[in-house]
């Protein structure tokens, strides 16, 4: 299995602005994403997931891709 790395929001939104634009590139304004961090907890999200993932937990982290070649 593979996983997608995280950040826990909480220690996101502890960062100051100028953090968050320099840490994480969409959107490079850290004033619009600590607004997208925030309305993402508020549904109940406590990860952020680097990358596209498409398996996603209720949590916000990666749940999980098989590999090919995993060994059953």
């Amino acid at each position: 299995m593979r996983y997608h790395c995280h950040f826990e929001i909480d220690y996101l939104l502890g960062r100051s602005d100028r953090q968050l634009g320099e840490m994480l590139i969409q959107p490079k304004d850290g004033t619009h994403l600590r607004t997208a961090l925030c309305e993402m907890k508020q549904d109940g999200q406590q990860f952020l997931v680097v990358g596209e993932c498409n398996n996603k937990r209720p949590d916000g982290s990666c749940a999980g891709h098989a590999q090919e070649n995993e060994d059953a």
